[in-house]
């Protein structure tokens, strides 16, 4: 979470993206438990949730915020991102949107 605001609601952009895409499963759930799209998720599960922590409350926000279109960080057809130390090399196919904190964002 130590990512800024505007960075967590662009990564909640994307997975509602996926999730009305026809390219990935179509709940939020199934998005951030394919294979190797978030390091926290093993073996497609998530972690254990502490919901009285500080962090658990600011995830359900930004959840809210996002779903209830409230900002749109990003377009609808964005749909890839990385980090910023890192070099996929599928991100030298795809048109780069915008860098939002860590994150590199994309479209096709």
């Amino acid at each position: 979470m130590g990512e800024p605001l505007e960075g967590q609601l662009a990564v909640a952009n994307v997975v509602i993206n996926r999730a009305r895409s026809a390219k990935y499963p179509n709940s939020w759930c199934g998005v951030v438990k394919q294979k190797a799209q978030f390091s926290f998720v093993r073996r497609g599960h998530f972690p254990r949730i502490d919901v009285g922590s500080e962090a658990w409350a600011k995830a359900q926000a930004i959840a809210r915020i996002a779903a209830l279109g409230l900002t749109s960080a990003l377009p609808q057809d964005v749909l890839w991102y990385h980090a910023d130390y890192v070099s996929p090399s599928w991100g030298r196919r795809l048109n780069r949107v915008e860098k939002i904190g860590a994150h590199i964002f994309y479209r096709a």
